[in-house]
């Protein structure tokens, strides 16, 4: 007899001390319906994540596992991952009101054992764990998986997010085929069905990516390069060579090749030449240079000189009678002390100028100007000038013409004479080998030694490959793997059909009743993933039926169709579990009854309130939205004990808002 595996029982939930609510709250689980009731923003959805947070801890770190659940989130956005970590509950703290003590209690049957768990929302640590009321010191997680009889924490976590919990914005099962054909695996599958199906998707994911390394990275453009020496060597067999032509062909790239290296040799030459006409031409403008310094300087006495003469007038000359004749300034006219008239003399007398001390001598050059004509300047002036400019223009010259020969460089002449002779070489290289095939009558030619070399390149990479993948999956091969699948397909598809008759019991009478009373399911083999060496792997699942017509593409569907479909597709499923595990668990279903008319959210609220009566426990979240379908619920539940009103313990900025929701869900209870 098959065994399933065991989910956990919700039986009660207490918040404490969290302050995204005003004060810390509990709420008592009964099996069949209960309604958590609020308006968006007082923490209803997450009630949710507490309680799969305080079944298994934080789940974001589940994405990372690429080994779990590769081929389930590839292509996938965060959004539709695992999502529960210590910063979902961090974020959605009261600012004013931190309390690090913040903390989820749960208790739930596992097994017909109660247990009792207690975690830290900000920490990810367990505070406490109970075991029908004994404190508890054995690790949490193995305990859980004993009892389970899953493997993994992991699946645990993803039954609860991806099936037993529906937020209003999270996933559709019955179109995902990859989540649906997982949560298939965990509960309708015998134990250990899932590890096993995983395992070999991963030997066959190693197998891929290695072989996938090996071509792209390594053995593909080797094999391409051997296939274009194998073309070109195809049509150098279909030439007619003669072996005389190919020996006067050989002794042309000979002289061709000679007659580059002695152009070769000319340019070196020619490169020695020039810079022996480099340094000639240093040493030429450093002479002018010289030169053009020293008149310069000429030039600018000359012209000193040509100002004295010009602009010294006989003022200076009655200055000085003033002030030796009158005792009066030079400058101003004033009367001046004898001392400073004597200083002013002396000073005078040394040739210094009576204001800076400047000495005011001649030089030899300047002395033999002193007694010239302004005339006779000038002409020297002019004289120095035009020597200059010659000198200038020649210096210019100079420089011009070095600078155009330093601009040469030695590489950039021969570069193009070095390409010609290499590829000269090579084609001489190809003949020799040729006329010593003629000759010899061997059979390996050039061609075939790139090919070999190459194919022996190809031979050892597809070895290591082989040594890699061994190491990867063990003994296995590609074909034991592919086959392994094909049967774990075949294995699971005998299982998903089995079911069939049985969940479509429980779907055909729940969408006559409320949907459509053509409503069923059907199998259809939906693609997975494709891989380059097993080609498209493709599993059994679940599709619906309706009005003639395989419901397929979920956007050929309106919102409220696709809705009551999951809503009806995650029910049946629940009970089905229920009736094979002979064991009882819990769903949380986040309502969208906004996206539904008036009839059918009449038919909404009768789905829903036909679970009032099962042994397992139907949590909704309702918003206070729709009166008609809020009343519609509440009519079928004969105590209010089934009713979580968020308002009561919820944190309100205006507290008149608290006594209006509180008013109108008063009225609509009634």
């Amino acid at each position: 007899m098959q065994e399933y595996i065991v989910l956990p029982s919700i039986t009660s939930l207490t918040v404490e001390n969290y302050s995204l609510y005003s004060k810390s709250w509990n709420y008592t689980v009964k099996s069949g319906l209960n309604l958590f009731i609020g308006v968006n923003g007082l923490g209803k959805t997450t009630s949710t994540s507490l309680i799969i947070y305080g079944l298994v801890g934080q789940t974001t770190k589940y994405n990372t596992d690429k080994e779990e659940f590769k081929f389930i989130f590839d292509n996938k956005g965060n959004e539709q991952k695992f999502k529960i970590n210590n910063q979902y509950f961090k974020n959605r703290e009261f600012e004013g009101e931190k309390n690090d003590l913040a903390c989820i209690v749960l208790e739930f049957y596992l097994n017909n054992d109660l247990v009792k768990i207690k975690r830290n929302l900000f920490v990810d640590e367990i505070i406490s764990f109970e075991v029908n009321g004994v404190l508890q010191e054995r690790n949490y997680e193995e305990y859980i998986l004993e009892k389970s009889k899953l493997t993994k924490i992991s699946d645990l976590a993803f039954i609860l997010e991806k099936f037993l919990v529906k937020e209003e914005e999270s996933n559709y099962l019955l179109w995902d085929v990859q989540e649906q054909s997982r949560i298939l695996q965990l509960l309708l599958s015998p134990i250990g069905f899932k590890d096993k199906y995983q395992k070999k998707l991963n030997d066959l994911s190693k197998i891929t990516t290695i072989e996938k390394q090996a071509s792209y990275s390594k053995t593909k453009s080797l094999k391409e390069q051997i296939k274009n020496f194998k073309e070109k060597k195809r049509l150098d067999e279909n030439k007619k060579y003669n072996i005389q032509d190919l020996k006067i062909q050989d002794k042309k790239l000979d002289d061709e090749i000679k007659e580059l290296s002695l152009k070769k040799e000319n340019i070196f030459s020619s490169w020695a030449e020039n810079k022996k006409e480099i340094s000639k031409i240093d040493s030429q403008r450093q002479g002018l240079s010289f030169e053009i310094e020293e008149d310069s300087n000429k030039l600018s006495n000359l012209e000193s000189i040509f100002y004295n003469k010009v602009y010294t007038d006989e003022k200076v000359n009655t200055a000085i009678h003033k002030l030796n004749n009158h005792d009066m300034c030079i400058y101003c006219d004033e009367k001046v002390k004898q001392d400073v008239k004597v200083k002013i003399n002396e000073k005078l007398k040394l040739s210094c100028c009576p204001v800076c001390d400047s000495k005011l001598g001649k030089t030899n050059f300047e002395e033999k100007l002193v007694n010239k004509s302004t005339d006779e300047i000038l002409k020297d002036i002019s004289e120095i000038e035009t020597i200059l400019r010659e000198k200038r223009k020649i210096f210019h010259l100079l420089s011009t013409q070095k600078n155009s020969m330093s601009d040469l460089n030695l590489n950039e002449l021969t570069i193009d004479i070095d390409k010609q002779i290499d590829n000269k070489k090579q084609v001489k290289f190809k003949l020799a080998l040729d006329i010593n095939n003629i000759e010899i009558k061997k059979e390996v030619s050039y061609w075939d030694a790139l090919i070999h070399e190459l194919e022996e390149e190809v031979r050892v990479i597809e070895k290591q490959t082989e040594e890699d993948k061994k190491k990867a999956i063990g003994d296995s091969d590609l074909k034991s793997v592919s086959g392994d699948i094909k049967s774990l397909n075949e294995e699971l598809t005998i299982k998903v059909k089995e079911n069939l008759e049985a969940l479509n019991l429980i779907f055909k009478e729940l969408s006559t009743q409320y949907f459509k009373p053509d409503g069923k399911l059907v199998t259809k083999s939906e693609l997975i993933t494709k891989t380059n060496n097993f080609g498209e792997i493709k599993q059994e699942v679940y599709a619906p039926f309706f009005d003639n017509k395989d419901r397929i593409e979920i956007k050929a569907l309106s919102t409220s169709e696709r809705l009551f479909l999951e809503y009806i597709f995650r029910l049946s499923l629940l009970k089905l579990y229920e009736k094979n595990s002979k064991n009882k668990t819990f769903m949380i279903m986040e309502t969208s009854e906004g996206s539904f008319d008036f009839e059918h959210t009449r038919k909404l609220a009768e789905l829903f309130t036909s679970f009032n009566n099962e042994d397992n426990s139907l949590i909704l979240i309702l918003n206070l939205s729709k009166e008609d379908f809020i009343k519609k619920l509440a009519s079928n539940i004969k105590k209010d004990d089934r009713i979580l009103k968020f308002y009561e313990f919820a944190r309100f900025e205006n507290v008149s808002k608290k006594s209006e929701i509180e008013t109108k869900l008063s009225q609509w209870l009634r």
